[in-house]
């Protein structure tokens, strides 16, 4: 009945390694799709399966020649043997077995042969099987049992990559701004959203002795590489900032002194990778309403004045990684009550209607949102609507008017 039966294995949590995957009810994926198919051809079976447990359920990830089924509970399936003693099972003819003839796979749908290998997380927990079946009994020998190992490391490699990747999303998600403290007579609301599981683009806004901090950048690039990239400059220009703003004002210099600081850190890492990040940085005095601010190429900065006029932000200087020699501009704006400042990236471009000049279709979302936070939320749902080719972020500060 069975091929190399070990004793039952203690795992730790189960079920909350299934859940780090970040894969539980999600929908088909061709990556994962290939190892069903190719399965059915290699023993020339009429169905196969990617399960993951959950609880007492079995997701079925991936499936081929099964049609219409997602989940089943795992005690009604050869899986829960298979989970059980943490080793491939082989049943030859089920029907003649007792101890699986009156599960209903066999009865109701006539399966009378199953394989499956156990799929692990990193630790070594079974968090799924790689299953063949078949409604004739069959024969499976060493070599086929050598094989099925061999494309259930594969679907495991793809799970734990799954897992790394929901790990990664985390991190960065923690690292973002969770809120600010509130400001008196002005709103802020930002987000990002990545084209991937990670993003190239940052935002940061911050209360900093006195001031507020906000930063847009958007790395060359998207990804792994680019996230990790975004992830040093935005700490060092973090770092930088606040040096800046805990310096006397008639001693600490401006701006650009700030970028020429962060360029010094982090320009070898970047020209190493071959890239160069576009940087919107601002230092904002909420008493007088006046935001200084540096422009590193990025060129995608809007005020939007409480009468629909628009205002935009930009300069000639180089990004940041560019140039080793460059330096930065410090220039100034002053909001006024009603004003509405707005920094996005380029990713706003691909998903926001009639964009062809990038100030006024800001203007008409200011316009129809009414607040930075509803603003932010439409900007999350027309990115979500639509097949985004570049990470996506909204920084938007509004003075809000005097009551």
């Amino acid at each position: 009945m069975t091929a190399d039966r070990a004793t039952p294995t203690t795992t730790t949590d189960p079920d909350r390694a299934v859940e780090a995957t970040g894969l539980l009810d999600t929908p088909r994926e061709e990556r994962f799709d290939r190892f069903t198919q190719l399965a059915r051809t290699i023993w020339g079976v009429p169905m196969s399966s990617i399960n993951l447990f959950d609880h007492e359920r079995s997701f079925l990830k991936s499936t081929a020649g099964i049609d219409g089924v997602t989940e089943v509970r795992t005690s009604d399936t050869f899986c829960e043997t298979t989970r059980e003693h943490d080793a491939p099972l082989v049943v030859t003819d089920a029907v003649e077995d007792p101890t699986f003839a009156s599960l209903p796979t066999v009865t109701a749908f006539g399966v009378r042969f199953y394989a499956g290998h156990p799929i692990r997380d990193q630790h070594g927990t079974t968090i799924g099987t790689l299953c063949l079946y078949d409604t004739s009994p069959r024969e499976f020998g060493d070599h086929d049992l050598t094989m099925l190992e061999q494309l259930a490391t594969c679907v495991q490699d793809e799970v734990h990559l799954s897992s790394d990747r929901e790990h990664a999303t985390s991190v960065q998600q923690a690292l973002l701004p969770r809120g600010v403290p509130p400001v008196p007579g002005y709103t802020f609301a930002a987000t990002c959203v990545a084209t991937g599981l990670v993003a190239g683009d940052a935002f940061d806004h911050r209360e900093l002795e006195g001031g507020h901090y906000v930063l847009v950048a958007d790395v060359m690039g998207k990804g792994t590489a680019a996230a990790i990239l975004m992830s040093a400059v935005r700490t060092v220009i973090r770092a930088e900032m606040r040096r800046f703003a805990e310096t006397d004002p008639a001693t600490r210099g401006h701006l650009g002194g700030v970028l020429e600081r962060a360029r010094d850190v982090v320009q070898d890492d970047l020209e190493a990778a071959e890239a160069f990040v576009t940087v919107f940085l601002g230092w904002a005095d909420p008493h007088t309403g006046v935001l200084s601010f540096v422009d590193a190429g990025h060129g995608l900065s809007v005020v939007v004045h409480h009468d629909g006029s628009t205002t935009t932000l930009g300069s000639d200087d180089l990004p940041l990684g560019v140039d080793a020699t460059s330096d930065w501009h410090e220039q100034r704006v002053e909001l006024a009550a009603g004003d509405t400042f707005v920094c996005f990236s380029d990713g706003l471009l691909d998903v926001v209607p009639d964009i062809e000049v990038p100030s006024a279709a800001v203007s008409r979302l200011v316009a129809a949102t009414g607040s930075p936070h509803r603003l932010v939320r439409e900007v999350e749902r027309l990115a979500l609507a639509v097949p985004v080719r570049d990470d996506v972020t909204v920084l938007a500060v509004r003075k809000d008017a005097a009551e």
